[in-house]
């Protein structure tokens, strides 16, 4: 059926044309951009979803006090692969970017703890895979060992201990060969190794 009459909008131009003659092929044309408008509109749709950020594994339920988890940068998804009922602090990824290494409380009783201090006896240096394998416990002694990192090759540990002051120590990453690398006679405090060179702030 061909319209007739005055043509009202541009729709009615698209749909019917200028004149009987032109009526088909306005109508393929508008159903065809309306075929295109669709199947672009799925398109863009899709690759949004599958670029989205998965909202699926962002929060995860605290199975104890502490964890440490690894964070994908580009979908945001979080995963942990290590928990602790205890205290941990200070992790440090190695430079081959596969092990960690942080200190952390084996015991939260009043026994460890220093009063009136943070001290805690207890807290030893750790290491662990970022598969959450081969996971070991470094140090075992009386002494607060904290603040662990690593060497530029990755095969020595420095760390602070407590044995009169906080002072710098090192040891093989398996935790043999212990040296004290610098007694400043007073608390030395934060540190970091790289390119054969160790910075540590010192409260003096």
């Amino acid at each position: 059926m061909v319209k007739t009459g005055k043509l009202t909008s541009v729709w009615d131009v698209l749909l019917y044309g200028v004149g009987n003659s032109e009526m088909s092929v306005n109508k393929k044309m508008v159903i065809s951009a309306i075929v295109i408008l669709v199947v672009a509109l799925v398109f863009v749709t899709s690759i949004t979803d599958n670029n989205a950020p998965s909202s699926d594994n962002k929060e995860l339920a605290h199975e104890k006090k502490w964890g440490i988890y690894v964070l994908d940068l580009e979908n945001g998804g979080t995963e942990r692969f290590y928990s602790s009922a205890d205290t941990i602090s200070r992790i440090r990824l190695n430079n081959a970017g596969d092990k960690l290494v942080f200190s952390q409380q084996i015991d939260t009783g009043n026994e460890c703890a220093v009063e009136g201090s943070p001290m805690n006896l207890c807290e030893e240096i750790f290491s662990i895979r970022v598969d959450g394998e081969d996971f070991r416990r470094i140090t075992d002694n009386d002494f607060w060992d904290l603040i662990p990192n690593w060497s530029a090759d990755d095969s020595k540990i420095f760390f602070l201990s407590f044995r009169e002051t906080l002072d710098i120590f090192m040891m093989n990453a398996d935790g043999g060969n212990l040296v004290e690398v610098y007694d400043s006679g007073f608390h030395d405090s934060d540190l970091h190794c790289s390119g054969g060179k160790l910075a540590f702030t010192r409260n003096s």
